[in-house]
């Protein structure tokens, strides 16, 4: 059975998690690296209502575009704010693993399939890493 960093080691060889922007937290947000991997969900964002479609089941990890914690975090208290939510995920056994802006610019990644999306075809790079 895979395991989380072995999940992780494959969206990398996609969406190398060092071309991301410098300010994006992409990678493991929670959980545990050597946790084992038998279902797997995705999602644009961790809202209430993608933790709420879990059912009594949940994922044993969820791969978001956008991160749940993007500043600094002091307390993981229960609630409605991206730390409960993160408090939720952990408590539940549920990795959280987060592909944006390294899937942003990764062949055939969200870029590319805007591109396509507009009809444009004489695309090249932008910006950069850290921008």
């Amino acid at each position: 059975m895979p395991s989380v960093s072995d999940v992780l080691a494959i969206l990398d060889r996609t969406a190398p998690s060092g071309s991301a922007a410098a300010w994006d937290p992409v990678g493991l947000q929670v959980g545990d690296p050597a946790a084992d991997v038998s279902s797997v969900a995705v999602c644009h964002e961790v809202t209430e209502e993608v933790l709420g479609a879990f059912g009594p089941r949940p994922p044993d990890l969820l791969v978001t575009y956008h991160p749940l914690l993007f500043q600094p975090t002091t307390r993981f208290v229960a609630g409605a704010s991206p730390a409960g939510r993160a408090l939720r995920l952990a408590e539940a056994g549920v990795s959280l693993v987060v592909v944006h802006t390294s899937f942003d610019g990764a062949p055939g990644g969200t870029a590319d399939a805007m591109a396509s999306a507009v009809g444009l075809d004489a695309v090249g790079p932008f910006g950069g890493s850290g921008q």
